[in-house]
């Protein structure tokens, strides 16, 4: 997969061999704005990616972020489309409304990511779905 990486620093990496995402860094120091109900902070991740075509490229929280500062992607899942070609960036949010976490430093791993293979759908439409055993039975419909 092509990469343009507009700082050296911020090339995406596997932390292990068997890791199923690879970190990514923040291309600049960022602190976290008030927006009246919550903390949030706009992150650039320092690259440009070509996501090559049937593929989409997922990005996910750390964990770790989670955890420390109770920190997530405010969109949960980034989803990097092939026709999208501009730097990558991130908007953190704080889960907690009182509570502004540190600064982001430069060059600290903000999210991970992912290339998955994406198949085009068809819809076909159809007056009636097949009958399955849950049927429309919704949320909690098969216990706690």
């Amino acid at each position: 997969m092509k990469i343009k990486l507009l700082d050296k620093e911020c090339k995406p990496t596997y932390a292990h061999i068997d890791d199923a995402c690879m970190d990514c860094r923040a291309r600049e120091a960022v602190k976290y704005t008030y927006t009246g109900s919550t903390f949030v902070a706009e992150v650039p991740l320092g690259f440009k990616i070509a996501v090559p075509k049937e593929y989409v490229l997922l990005l996910f929280s750390r964990s770790g972020m989670g955890f420390k500062d109770i920190t997530t992607l405010v969109n949960s899942v980034g989803v990097i489309d092939s026709g999208f070609t501009s730097e990558i960036k991130i908007k953190l949010v704080s889960q907690q409304s009182n509570y502004c976490p540190e600064p982001i430093k430069k060059g600290n791993k903000v999210c991970q990511m992912m290339l998955v293979h994406r198949p085009t759908i068809y819809l076909k439409e159809v007056k009636e779905l097949e009958p399955t055993q849950r049927g429309e039975n919704g949320f909690g419909s098969s216990g706690l």
